[in-house]
């Protein structure tokens, strides 16, 4: 209402400060870049909620759980041995039994003195089981991987139709579930289970770590992506960022490539030849 409409002052000023507050919560949603939907058949998806442009960060987050392989920091939050503070940081490894701890510091030892593909698999082996330990401490965190990470056999086509590597990772989940549920308490089951959905959601941290975001893991993969994704390791922290490649369109998924940059240029490359 309005003055002229016989409207009185309180009324109007009223009026004001409900318009604007509606154009401050309009503003808020256009400036949130992604919404996490449900796909259907084909899962939960990442969509952008208005025009983003090329360069623009589309999110932020740090890692819900880290995995790391080294004796010298800890392995659930990078921090130098002895100076994790435990719950009040967030990090989950000291409640982690003094058992399974000094199995994980044996075998990041033995990890470092492997060098090429074998320190490689030694440094997964490790922060995979660093990740299980975690879990296994916290019954929440526990459940929340289980529900809200997808299995590589439900992550899309391409991986169900790969029978002989989906064999083989199923081979090794079952090897490697036997042998940390040694020291874990956890079922042999639970571990597997946890596993398929680590080994499939994972980002690469830095040489030593590994870590699970929680929206990131429910991006997209494309051999034309239209975003990619980078860690940023600037004071200890680990914060994932997803960045547009080109513009991007409202209702859009969000897309990376789950492949190596290097291998898709020279995926590229070959295919140019070809033509």
């Amino acid at each position: 209402r309005s003055m002229a409409a016989g409207g009185s002052p309180a009324s109007v000023h009223r009026t004001r400060n409900a318009r604007s507050f509606w154009r401050r919560r309009h503003a808020s949603y256009c400036c949130t870049p992604v919404c996490v939907t449900d796909g259907g058949t084909v899962g939960r998806r990442t969509l952008a909620t208005r025009h983003l442009r090329a360069g623009e960060i589309v999110l932020t987050e740090a890692p819900v759980l880290r995995g790391g392989c080294a004796v010298d920091r800890c392995p659930g939050c990078g921090e130098r041995t002895g100076g994790c503070s435990g719950e009040p940081s967030g990090c989950r490894w000291p409640a982690v039994p003094a058992a399974a701890r000094e199995w994980h510091r044996g075998a990041s030892a033995k990890a470092a003195t492997m060098r090429g593909g074998e320190r490689e698999n030694g440094v997964r082996v490790c922060s995979l089981f660093a990740m299980v330990a975690q879990a296994a401490a916290a019954p929440s965190l526990c459940r929340w991987l289980l529900s809200h990470l997808e299995p590589a056999a439900s992550c899309g086509g391409e991986v169900q139709e790969a029978g002989e590597e989906e064999e083989a990772l199923s081979r090794s989940t079952r090897d490697f579930a036997r042998l940390f549920a040694r020291h874990v308490p956890l079922a042999e089951g639970v571990v597997a289970e946890l596993l398929l959905r680590l080994q499939t959601n994972l980002f690469t941290i830095d040489e030593r770590s590994v870590g699970i975001y929680s929206a990131a893991c429910l991006l997209e993969h494309s051999c034309a992506p239209n975003a990619s994704v980078c860690v940023r390791r600037a004071g200890g922290g680990a914060a994932l960022e997803v960045v547009a490649r080109r513009p991007i369109e409202a209702g859009e998924a969000i897309s990376f490539s789950y492949l190596d940059e290097a291998w898709l240029a020279a995926a590229a490359v070959r295919q140019r030849r070809e033509r």
